[in-house]
């Protein structure tokens, strides 16, 4: 593998992982001994690696402190070449890789990306693979994205989603990460109930509370049933319960209205 003349040069690493989207092979620990063997290799001293975990590669540079940690210590001179796998791992947008990478140059740190190293190149031509190594890799993150967000919309048509983050009272998710769909949660759906045939018998919120709560009887019935967390309701709960879309068995995207799907329907 090419070195770029570097020999002998301390060498920082930069590596990076998202929670959203894993690349193969470009794990933080497959990501460091890349970056070591190829110190190894060009017998750099390598003198720090600076990671994010879970950090998008288009965030913010205050939002990735591995990134601006690094960019600091290079505004120190602690190194004179940056490390990594690929140009997509240190950023995913192409306008913020050349703002750090000139402001990395202006210091006299290289950037060099190990697997998609430009071997030596005139700057000219180097700096032209750079710029469309980093471009593929927007690209790319953009592609995703939009895969993502078809998919979320094809969930929604169907009636079964789309599901992020903790499901409305009434709901729960089910399926992989990544792939979550809506299904209602049968004992909630009973409650849920409940609380509408007290609404339509003319009580207001705070009495369907204590109802729940089992301090009060409906109609010598005992209906008591727990919250989610299985504490006492209030009357605000209730309200809520009543007044989201999950509680009126219906969901939103892109601006759309739509009834969640019952597991049993159309089967």
């Amino acid at each position: 593998m090419a070195n770029n003349g570097n020999n002998g040069k301390r060498a920082a690493g930069y590596v990076r992982v998202s929670t959203q989207i894993q690349v193969k092979g470009q794990s933080l620990k497959e990501q460091t001994a890349k970056i070591t063997d190829y110190c190894r290799a060009g017998k750099h001293e390598l003198v720090e690696i600076f990671e994010d975990k879970g950090r998008s590669g288009d965030a913010e540079i205050a939002e990735r402190p591995g990134l601006r940690d690094m960019i600091r210590a290079a505004e120190s001179g602690d190194f004179d070449v940056l490390l990594i796998t690929r140009w997509d791992r240190f950023s995913r947008e192409l306008l913020q890789t050349l703002i750090v990478e000139q402001r990395l140059k202006s210091h006299g740190v290289e950037i060099v990306a190990v697997e998609q190293d430009t071997g030596g190149l005139d700057e000219p031509i180097a700096e032209l693979i750079r710029n469309v190594l980093a471009a593929v890799g927007q690209f790319d993150k953009a592609l995703t994205v939009k895969k993502m967000s078809n998919g979320k919309r094809r969930k929604f048509e169907d009636g079964i989603g789309p599901a992020s983050g903790p499901a409305a009272f009434g709901f729960t998710t089910t399926g992989p990460r990544g792939n979550r769909v809506l299904v209602p949660d049968p004992a909630e759906q009973e409650t849920i109930g409940i609380i509408r045939k007290l609404r339509q018998a003319g009580k207001g919120y705070g009495a369907i509370a204590l109802v729940l709560n089992g301090e009060r009887k409906w109609r010598g019935e005992d209906l008591s049933r727990p919250t989610r967390r299985g504490g006492k309701w209030t009357r605000q709960q209730v309200w809520n319960v009543m007044h989201t879309l999950h509680g009126q068995g219906k969901m939103s995207y892109g601006g759309k209205v739509k009834r969640i799907k019952k597991p049993d329907a159309g089967e």
